[in-house]
C-alpha cells in the first residue's frame, strides 16, 4: 500500500473532527466522505460543467465551495513495515466483510494518527463496503499511543446488507456482461465506461440520496454523484478486471474521478462528467475518456488541484475521433459501433485504425447535428430516426423497421436496453432540461427460450428476474430463504410442467402448474422442499432434474422427475434452485444420492398394524415386517401413506375383514379395517395412482395363519386368503423400480378355498 497516496488523499477530501478524552478510552473520528456534492442552495455556486448538449448550449452542474480539510502536517507518515500494514488492513477488511462490531489491532503498532487513513484508504479500495460509515470510534494504548481496538459503523442491518449484497452482486455481473472474449484493456474500459452511464443518472434532487455517494447507487438504484460514478468505475475495474484503477480527488472542485492504468501508462477518465445533466437517454459523451494530466487540465473547463499518486503523461488519446462520439459504442471483436451527428452509423476498427460507413440514414429523417443513439441486443444493432427506430445486422444487411411509435409525442431523442427492454424517449423539444418519460418498445430481440424458465421469490428482495435451463435462481451465503417460485417451459409444446414446494408451517402444498406460483408471498414463509415434473404427451421423452441449495447443507444432489429436493423436519430453508430438461438417458452422469433428507426417516412406503391384544405398531418402512409371526396375533386394521420424498401420486388399499368381506378403498395414511371390534384381516389388495405408479410398482406380502409368509403380490393384486377363515398375521410393503425385479418369488401370493 502506498501511504504517501493515501495521507494526500485523506488530506485533500477529509473532514477530521478530533474527540480529546483521557488516554486509554475511547476516541472518535468523522471521515464523513460522501459530500464532495451537495445541493443545500445557500452554499451552491454555479460552475460550467464541460460537455455540451445537442443545442451547443453549455450544461451546467451545481457545486459547492471547498470542504475544510485536516492539513497534512496533520498526518504523520508511517514509521512502521508495510507488511504490519498489511495484515492490518487484511484484519480490517475482514470485519467489514463480516459486519464484526469491532477488530483488535492492538499486535499491529498503528499509531492514533494514522488510524483514519488507513480506514479510509481501505474504503477506496472497497467499494463493495457500501454499507460501512465514513466514521470510526478507537481505543487506544495511553503508553504506546497505538490503536487497541477500531469500531467500525454500518449504515444498515445485516439482514439489510444481506440483501443488498445480493442486488449490487447482480448488478456488478450485468455490469461485467458487456465485457467479452478478446477485448483489449482499452475495450473494456471503454465498455464499463459506457455502461455506466447508460444506466446512471446524476442525483439532481434538492437533497441527496445517501447511496448516490457509493458504488451502490451508481448500480443498484442507478443514481449518483461523481464520488458514486468513480467507486463503481474502479470496482468494476480494478476489483474485478483487474485492471488497476484509482480515484482521483480535486478538493477545490469537490469532485472525483478515475485514474487508470493501460500499457504501463496512466489516464484519466471522468464517467460524471461524460454523464449528461440532465439525463438523456442513450446519450454518453466521451470527452473526459482516457486522457493525460495536460488534457484535462486544459481547455474552457479545466481540471485542476486533484490529489492522486502518479501521473497521465502520456498524449496517446487525447485527440482520439471519440472525443465527438455521444452515443454508446458498441464493441465486438476489434470493431467499434457508434452513431455519429452525421446520420451515419460508423465501423471503427481498433486493429488498424480505420472508419468506415456501415448505414446512413435518409437525409431529412432526423435532426441535423443533434446525437442519434445506439445500442445492441443479441447481435443486432438498434438505433432510431425521428420517427422510427431501426435494426440492422453488424455486416450492415437485414435492414428493418422494429418499431415506430406514435408521432403525437415528437421526435425520438434516444433509446437503450435497460434491464433487457428496449426503451425510448420522446419529446416535441430537444432541449429540456428536466427528467425524461421513458416508453418501452415491443420489440422481440431474440427467439424465446426453449426449454424450462424459473423465477424464485427471495427474503427482503422479492421476485428475481427469471432464470433459464440450469441457471441459479436465488442465492447463496446470504441467509436469504426462498419464499416463492414459478416455473414455466418455453417452446415445448407437448410439454407442460407441475410442482409442489414444502412450505414452513403448512406442509406439503397442492400441485400448481404452468407459471402458476407455488409457496407464498408476503408471509415470510420459507420453502423446505421441492417437487417438479413433466406433463403432456412429449414427458415420457425427457427428465426434469432439479437440485436446491439448502440452509446448513449447500447444494445437494439432483433430483428428477417428481422427486424431492430438499429438506424435511429441520426447519431448513430453501435458499437456491437450478432445474433443467434432458432428453431420457442424458442425465446419467449427474449425482443424484443425496437431494433430499427427512428428519423423520421417511421410508418411500410408510405402514402401521394394529394387533390383536397389542393395538397399534410402529410405523415402519420399505418392507419391514408389520404385525406379529409366532404369537397367533391377528392383524385387524393397517394405515399405509407413501414417502414424501415421491413424485405426485397416491397409495390406493383395501382389505378383506372377517364377517364384512372387501372393504372400501382407502388412500394415503386411512385406515382400511377395524380397531375395537376383534376382527380379522384376512385378504390385502394395494396400488398406486398418478406418476408414482408410472416410476414404480409396489410390492407386499403377507404372513398367514397356517401358511406363514406367502409370495409377492404388486399393484392391485389380491394377497391373502379367502374361504379359510384365516387370520393375516403380518405384512411387509415396498416399492421397486418400474419393471425391476421383484423382491423375491411371486408364486401363491393369495389362495382361495374351493366349495364343492
Amino acid at each position: 500500500m502506498n501511504f504517501k497516496k493515501v495521507r494526500n488523499l485523506a488530506a485533500s477530501f477529509l473532514l477530521f473532527a478530533f474527540t480529546l478524552t483521557a488516554p486509554g478510552v475511547a476516541h472518535a473520528e468523522d471521515l464523513r466522505l460522501p459530500s464532495p456534492e451537495t445541493t443545500a442552495a445557500a452554499e451552491t455556486s454555479t460552475v460550467p460543467w464541460p460537455a455540451l448538449d445537442d443545442a451547443g448550449a453549455l450544461l451546467q452542474r451545481e457545486m459547492v465551495p471547498a470542504l475544510q480539510t485536516s492539513s497534512v502536517s496533520n498526518l504523520v507518515e508511517p514509521q512502521v513495515l508495510s507488511s504490519t500494514y498489511t495484515s492490518a488492513t487484511t484484519a480490517i477488511v475482514n470485519a467489514l466483510a463480516n459486519m464484526a462490531p469491532s477488530v483488535s489491532l492492538t499486535t499491529y503498532g498503528i499509531p492514533r494518527a494514522e488510524i483514519g487513513e488507513l480506514f479510509f484508504s481501505i474504503l477506496n479500495d472497497h467499494p463493495e463496503f457500501f454499507y460501512v460509515k465514513g466514521s470510526i470510534s478507537y481505543t487506544i494504548d495511553s503508553v504506546k499511543g497505538t490503536i487497541k481496538t477500531l469500531v467500525p459503523s454500518y449504515t444498515k442491518t445485516a439482514d439489510q446488507v444481506a440483501s443488498m449484497r445480493y442486488l449490487f452482486e447482480e448488478e456488478v455481473t450485468k455490469a461485467l456482461s458487456v465485457i467479452t472474449p478478446g477485448m483489449t484493456d482499452v475495450e473494456k474500459a471503454l465498455a464499463i465506461h459506457d455502461y455506466l452511464i447508460l444506466n446512471t443518472r446524476y442525483d439532481m434532487n434538492s437533497t441527496i440520496l445517501p447511496d448516490s455517494y457509493n458504488a451502490y447507487g451508481v448500480l443498484v438504484d442507478n443514481l449518483a454523484v461523481c464520488n458514486g460514478y468513480a467507486l463503481a468505475y474502479k470496482y468494476l475495474m480494478e476489483n474485478r478486471l483487474g485492471i488497476p484503477t484509482e480515484l482521483v480527488v480535486s478538493n477545490a472542485m469537490n469532485h472525483a474521478w478515475n485514474l487508470i492504468t493501460i500499457g504501463g501508462q496512466n489516464y484519466h477518465v471522468d464517467v460524471t462528467w461524460d454523464d449528461p445533466v440532465w439525463d438523456r437517454l442513450g446519450n454518453v459523451g466521451h470527452d473526459y475518456f482516457l486522457l493525460s494530466d495536460a488534457a484535462i487540465s486544459a481547455g474552457t473547463n479545466p481540471h485542476y488541484s486533484w490529489t492522486v499518486a502518479g501521473t497521465a503523461p502520456s498524449t496517446t488519446y487525447d485527440n482520439m475521433f471519440w472525443k465527438n462520439v455521444d452515443s454508446r459504442f458498441v464493441v465486438d471483436s476489434g470493431n467499434w459501433y457508434y452513431m455519429s451527428t452525421a446520420g451515419k452509423l460508423m465501423k471503427y476498427s481498433a486493429i488498424n485504425g480505420t472508419q468506415t460507413t456501415v448505414y446512413t440514414l435518409p437525409s431529412g429523417s432526423y435532426k441535423s447535428g443533434v446525437s442519434l443513439k445506439l445500442d445492441e441486443k443479441n447481435g443486432k444493432l438498434f438505433f432510431h430516426t425521428d420517427s422510427s427506430i431501426l435494426s440492422m445486422n453488424k455486416d450492415g444487411s437485414g435492414l428493418s423497421t422494429a418499431f415506430v411509435p406514435s408521432a403525437g409525442l415528437g421526435a425520438i431523442q434516444g433509446l437503450a436496453f435497460l434491464d433487457g427492454a428496449l426503451k425510448y424517449t420522446q419529446r416535441s423539444s430537444y432541449y429540456t432540461n428536466s427528467w425524461e418519460n421513458l416508453y418501452e418498445a415491443p420489440v422481440v430481440t431474440a427467439p424465446p427460450v426453449t426449454g424450462v424458465q424459473y423465477r424464485t421469490h427471495i427474503q427482503n428482495i422479492g421476485w428475481q428476474a427469471f432464470k433459464a435451463n440450469g441457471e441459479t435462481s436465488g442465492t447463496s451465503g446470504l441467509s436469504l430463504r426462498l419464499e416463492g417460485i414459478e416455473i414455466r417451459l418455453g417452446n415445448m409444446p407437448n410439454l407442460g410442467i407441475r410442482y409442489s414446494t414444502h412450505v414452513q408451517d403448512y406442509g406439503w402444498q397442492g400441485y400448481v402448474q404452468d407459471g402458476a406460483v407455488s409457496g407464498t408471498v408476503g408471509q415470510a414463509k420459507r420453502l423446505e422442499a421441492i417437487k417438479i415434473e413433466l406433463t403432456g404427451a412429449d414427458k415420457d421423452k425427457y427428465d426434469i432434474f432439479y437440485r436446491v441449495h439448502v440452509q446448513n447443507l449447500g447444494w445437494l444432489d439432483w433430483a428428477k422427475n417428481g422427486h424431492a429436493a430438499g429438506s424435511a423436519g429441520y426447519s431448513y430453508r430453501l435458499e437456491a434452485i437450478e432445474i433443467k430438461i434432458l432428453e431420457k438417458g442424458q442425465g446419467s452422469s449427474l449425482p443424484q444420492t443425496n437431494s433430499y433428507t427427512s428428519f423423520y426417516g421417511d421410508g418411500l412406503t410408510n405402514y402401521s398394524t394394529h394387533v390383536q391384544d397389542f393395538g397399534w405398531q410402529s410405523t415402519v418402512t420399505d418392507g419391514a415386517v408389520s404385525g406379529t409371526t409366532g404369537l397367533s396375533k391377528r392383524l385387524e386394521g393397517i394405515t399405509l401413506k407413501l414417502g414424501s420424498s415421491l413424485p405426485y401420486g397416491s397409495v390406493v388399499y383395501s382389505t378383506h375383514v372377517q364377517d364384512y368381506g372387501w372393504m372400501g378403498e382407502v388412500t394415503d395414511g386411512s385406515l382400511s379395517g377395524t380397531t375395537g371390534q376383534a376382527k380379522r384381516l384376512e385378504a390385502i389388495r394395494i396400488r398406486l395412482t398418478g406418476t408414482v405408479a408410472e416410476q414404480y410398482d409396489i410390492y407386499y406380502r403377507v404372513h398367514a395363519e397356517n401358511f406363514g409368509w406367502m409370495g409377492w403380490a404388486k399393484n392391485g393384486q389380491d394377497a391373502g386368503t379367502a374361504g379359510y377363515s384365516y387370520r393375516l398375521e403380518a405384512i411387509q410393503i415396498c416399492l421397486v423400480p418400474k419393471g425391476a425385479p421383484a423382491p423375491g418369488s411371486t408364486a401363491n401370493a393369495f389362495t382361495a378355498k374351493v366349495l364343492k
